[in-house]
């Protein structure tokens, strides 16, 4: 009787011990764990163009800083026209993220001889020259002017109207003490003159278009409505117009000036432009 309850113990004891064995190689059940949220791919879209970036937004322009920086280009040579109205607009007209500042001015009372001194600060230039016909702008020039290699020969008149565009420079725009380079631009100054951003210039359609590569100053000039825009392959700025604007025919030339980013150009082989002169 001893024996078979010894057996018994013993049976028992061998069942426990495998039961035992059985469960420790048993791979133990994974706690459950909350699954990470699957990060599904962004959609890509497909590459844009890329944006020319944006001159710093200052403050409107005041009077006095508009006349003080006139007399630091001008010297006194030259005083804004306030009988204009409006006689300034503020923009990035040449494409270079830089607030540039343009301003209708005037001969200071018997100071005109100071506009056409031999080596000025400033470029004078005349953008109707390339749409008008050659007989028109002629008649308006004097026969000798002063130094034809300062000012590309272009003389300032009694009666012209004048338009000064100065660049900024950096963040300050034409507030920048440094913002020097002007350009003074002869009987462009017209009517209804605003300022109209790069991104909202679009001509008639099927209409030939030139490059544009900042802001625009927008008005009505020879009874067409158009607008003035810095060109880097005539490294100066040109009259457009729907219907005296002609096709650029491409010449490879130099320049030293450096157009903006989103210029296909490049600095070193730049393309210049000769636009016809309408009936010649």
């Amino acid at each position: 009787m001893v024996y078979i309850k010894r057996q018994e113990t013993l049976s028992c004891a061998l069942l426990v011990l495998a039961s035992i064995v059985l469960c420790s190689c048993a791979r133990p059940e994974q706690p459950l764990m909350e699954e990470a949220p699957k990060v599904e791919a962004a959609a890509v879209s497909p590459a844009s163009p890329t944006e020319p970036p944006e001159a710093v937004k200052l403050p409107p322009p005041q009077a006095g800083e508009i006349q003080q920086k006139v007399s630091i280009v001008f010297g006194e040579a030259a005083v804004a026209d306030r009988s204009r109205s409006p006689y300034f607009l503020v923009g990035d007209f040449n494409g270079d993220a830089s607030q540039d500042l343009a301003i209708v001015l005037k001969p200071a009372p018997g100071k005109l001889d100071l506009l056409n001194e031999d080596f000025p600060k400033w470029m004078t230039r005349e953008p109707l020259s390339s749409v008008l016909p050659k007989s028109v702008v002629v008649k308006n020039q004097a026969p000798e002017p002063n130094n034809p290699a300062s000012a590309r020969g272009i003389p300032v008149l009694t009666g012209d109207t004048l338009l000064a565009v100065i660049h900024g420079h950096g963040p300050q725009g034409w507030r920048d003490p440094e913002a020097t380079q002007t350009y003074l631009l002869k009987n462009v100054a017209g009517d209804s003159m605003r300022t109209q951003e790069r991104k909202e210039v679009a001509g008639p359609k099927g209409k030939p278009m030139p490059q544009i590569e900042g802001d625009v100053i927008d008005q009505r000039l020879l009874g067409q409505p158009g607008f003035l825009y810095y060109s880097y392959a005539q490294a100066s700025y040109e009259w457009y117009d729907p219907v005296h604007y002609k096709p650029e025919t491409v010449v490879v030339t130099g320049h030293g000036m450096k157009p903006p980013g989103n210029s296909s150009m490049s600095s070193g082989a730049r393309r210049d432009t000769r636009m016809s002169p309408k009936g010649n």
